[in-house]
Parts: C-alpha cells; structure tokens; sequence
C-alpha cells in the first residue's frame, strides 16, 4: 500500500465535483437507484450476456454496492454516486473499481455506469476525467484501466484519448482493456 492511498484512508472519502457533476462516496443509500437502473436493458446489455431480471438487477446492485463501500474504506477511494450539478438527480455511477480476476497486474479501473436519460451529455469524459486525476494525484496509482465490451461503441469512444492495449476474453466476453499511465511531469490528464 502506497504512503498516499494509506493517508487516504485515514482521511474522510473524498467528494468531487466537475462542471456539471457531483461525485459523492458510494453508500448505502444509492443502492435502490443503481437496482432501478440495472433493470433497465438499455444499460444491462453491456453488463450481461442476457438480459436481467428485477430479482437479478437487486443482487446485481447490492454485490455492487457492498463491494463500493468496502474499497472505500479499505482503500480509500471506489466508485463515487454520480449527481447532476444543476437538478440535483442522480446520474449513476462513476469511479474507481477493482476488478476482481482482472488476468493483469494493475487491476483499478475507472469505470462508468450512466441512467440512459443521461448519455450523450459528456458526463461520463468528465467523471471519468475527474476520476483518473484523484487516483493519480491523490492516490498515487501508477496505472489506471478500463474495460468495455468491444461491442459497446460509446463507451469505446469515452475511452477515445486513451490507447487500446489488448483485446482479450474476460470471463468469457471479448472486452477491449485501456490504460493510462500516470503522468510524469506537473501536469494531470486535461478535463473539467
């Protein structure tokens, strides 16, 4: 554990805010919009291999948010409850994950998972813009990873600045794995 991610968790989780973002440490209470939003299939078929079930979307939503709160306080950083700047309503989720039997050594992935009213806003860039620069700045992570099913064009295209690195089959889908290093010099990935 670096000196900086151990600084970290003795500090209380971070919140963020963009341009038009809030981002606020996961907790329990995001739990029931994250289930609203995993029944929806618009989102779920980049998630699953088949659609999902009501039941299915509440499992889904509560291993997601008990592994939230547990980096967070374990690592001191994960995902953060996304909510607009101007309405106040919640976005979704954006932040940093570990991925669990990630096949590499830098396993913390800056990950996006938006309400389909949302897409097409820029929202996702700017979370995860925001995202890269406090796991680099303020956690000190060497690298930073996404992975999106080659299949899902936005996502591959929110993950545009970044260079693909592998194409690979995790846990039986082929998924296209980015990475971004962190920077060498005083300046920080460019975002809001």
């Amino acid at each position: 554990m670096t000196r900086l991610v151990a600084s970290r968790l003795l500090r209380e989780p971070a919140s963020l805010e963009t341009r038009g973002l809030y981002l606020r440490p996961w907790t329990c209470d995001a739990f029931l919009e994250l289930a609203q939003m995993y029944s929806d299939p618009r989102v779920t078929r980049y998630m699953s291999t088949r659609p999902v079930s009501g039941d299915e979307a509440r499992r889904f939503a509560s291993e997601a948010s008990a592994a939230a709160i547990r980096q967070w306080r374990t690592k001191g950083y994960g995902p953060w409850a996304a909510f607009d700047k101007t309405t106040g309503e919640w976005v979704g989720k954006i932040g940093l994950e570990y991925l669990k039997g990630w096949p590499a050594p830098h396993d913390i992935e800056i990950g996006w998972e938006l309400k389909p009213s949302f897409w097409g806003r820029g929202l996702a860039v700017e979370g995860g813009l925001a995202g890269l620069r406090f796991g680099f700045e303020e956690c000190g992570l060497e690298r930073i990873i996404s992975v999106t099913r080659r299949h899902h064009g936005a996502s591959r295209r929110v993950n545009g600045e970044v260079r693909p690195r592998l194409t690979v089959s995790w846990r039986g889908v082929p998924v296209v794995w980015y990475a971004s290093d962190r920077p060498t010099g005083p300046a920080s990935p460019a975002g809001p």
